[in-house]
């Protein structure tokens, strides 16, 4: 299991974190999120099935959050 700590830009509100908090899940080899909108960040466990961070980076790809 690896984490990586990313800093989400554009959340504002509950459902904000909601919804990133869903993309990242919806990702296969993610095992756990956990985002904060105080802290503008996500926390994101994967499995060894992901080879490379950016597999789980393009689950904001075409929504209104970016990484930053």
């Amino acid at each position: 299991m690896k984490t990586i700590q990313l800093q989400i830009e554009g959340m504002s509100c509950g459902h904000c974190k909601k919804h990133v908090e869903d993309a990242f899940a919806a990702k296969d080899g993610v095992s756990s999120v956990t985002v904060s909108l105080e802290e503008g960040s996500a926390a994101i466990t994967f499995d060894e099935n992901v080879t490379h961070e950016s597999q789980v980076k393009t689950a904001l790809n075409g929504s209104t959050y970016s990484i930053v």
